[in-house]
């Protein structure tokens, strides 16, 4: 990955909500008649983890909710740069 010091070797990376976002599912669990359990928000949370993406990009929400873009630190050099799958 490119940054501001050159470039930086990166692993691993994290899991996305996709195709939902997390912030669209939590919003309809909260609107429901009932409130959820820890355990139901804990699993639907889980359910919704999609896609692996760079940490980076994650963390940046650069992609969030955007459909068939997956990014690694190999692709990602540029600080934008999406692969579609």
């Amino acid at each position: 990955m490119q940054t501001k010091n050159g470039p930086k070797k990166v692993s691993g990376g994290q899991a996305d909500h996709y195709p939902e976002t997390w912030e669209s599912v939590r919003g309809k669990l909260q609107s429901g008649p009932e409130k959820p359990t820890r355990g139901e928000v804990i699993d639907k949370y889980n359910d919704t983890l999609g896609r692996w993406i760079c940490k980076r990009c994650n963390e940046g929400h650069k992609f969030e909710g955007k459909a068939g873009v997956m990014m690694t630190p190999a692709n990602d050099n540029a600080g934008g740069g999406a692969q579609s799958r």
